[in-house]
């Protein structure tokens, strides 16, 4: 799960590069930290990679940090396309890894975007919006079942369900096709990695949430649809506010 900077309105990222087999698909990791009870790093880290962490817990908050998160990984390679992504624990399968390519993180407006982005997967694919059940009843995306009450499932039914067998699978990471899904329904996405599958969708569209002011009419076009979906959830609402408080939005 990674945020690829290349985007469409309405957030101000990168062109949009049409995807390539020759881009690589992570980065190397090279310095792994473990976090502590108040968010904490050990070993203490050098300051490029301090700077990413701290604006992440800034965004995620510490009380969450400290609950759900339990490494911190870091790599510096700028051939790599990828910026950040989550990952269970090898071990605590409900706890978190971030990873950050410190290559993209001078940029501090691309850098909270791709933080926001991947604190939505850690609180869509938390403990309580995914369920263990091998007989999946929902949908499988990213090592889970999704529950029938969670968020993304109910972004699933109102987004992604009318596109049929031409969609890409919930647990799909192919940017070749999601390329070519992209291109056949542009105005439905804020950025063509949210062509992915339902999960990136969910993720981008939550980051643009986060980010924009909340349009004064009713949205007409799918992608402000999605954007305006997370202001029917309270606790995201919530969340918004204090992201832009604490960043200063």
């Amino acid at each position: 799960m990674a945020i690829l900077l290349a985007g469409c309105a309405p957030l101000p990222l990168a062109p949009d590069p049409t995807p390539t087999e020759e881009e690589e698909e992570s980065f190397d990791v090279d310095r792994r930290f473990t976090v502590g009870d108040s968010a904490e790093l050990q070993p203490t880290p050098t300051a490029d990679a301090a700077a990413v962490w701290d604006l992440f817990v800034l965004i995620a908050s510490p009380e969450f940090v400290a609950e759900e998160v339990v490494a911190f990984e870091v790599g510096d390679d700028p051939a790599s396309d990828y910026s950040a992504y989550v990952m269970r624990h090898e071990t605590k399968q409900q706890r978190w890894v971030l990873a950050a390519n410190l290559a993209y993180a001078t940029a501090d407006d691309e850098l909270a975007a791709t933080l926001i982005h991947e604190f939505a997967h850690m609180l869509s694919l938390g403990p309580d919006q995914v369920t263990r059940d091998a007989m999946c009843a929902t949908i499988w995306v990213n090592g889970g079942c999704m529950s029938p009450r969670s968020h993304i499932l109910a972004f699933q039914h109102e987004f992604w369900d009318g596109y049929g067998s031409a969609a890409p699978l919930p647990d799909d990471d192919d940017l070749d096709a999601a390329w070519e899904f992209y291109e056949a329904h542009e105005d439905d996405f804020v950025t063509d990695y949210a062509a992915v599958n339902v999960s990136e969708d969910f993720a981008e569209s939550f980051t643009a949430f986060v980010l924009e002011e909340r349009p004064e009419a009713e949205p007409e076009d799918l992608w402000n649809e999605k954007i305006d979906f997370f202001w029917t959830i309270p606790e995201y609402a919530r969340i918004r506010d204090r992201i832009r408080a604490d960043l200063e939005l």
